[in-house]
Order: structure tokens, then C-alpha cells, then sequence
């Protein structure tokens, strides 16, 4: 399961929270690309 979300403070409760549950940073998926506004994590299920 992949996910993408902000890389601006505002979302580092969001972030916390995936981690929480499992998701692990990791590059870019799908139509996506590197971008400095995005942190991009993924969790095996």
C-alpha cells in the first residue's frame, strides 16, 4: 500500500501517524515524481 503526502511541517502529525501504522519512507511511485513538497511511504500487507 503506497501513500503520498506533504513535506511541510503542517503534515509531520500525519507522517507520525503512518509511521505508527506500519508505512516506511520510500521513492516515488506510480505517475509520481521526486518533489520537494512530497513525502512518498509504503507498507507491505
Amino acid at each position: 500500500m503506497y501513500l503520498e503526502t506533504g513535506a511541510m511541517e503542517f503534515f509531520a502529525p500525519a507522517r507520525r501517524l503512518y509511521g505508527e501504522f506500519g508505512f516506511l519512507p520510500c521513492g516515488p511511485f506510480g505517475n509520481y515524481k521526486a518533489d520537494a513538497n512530497s513525502v512518498f511511504m509504503m507498507r507491505k500487507i
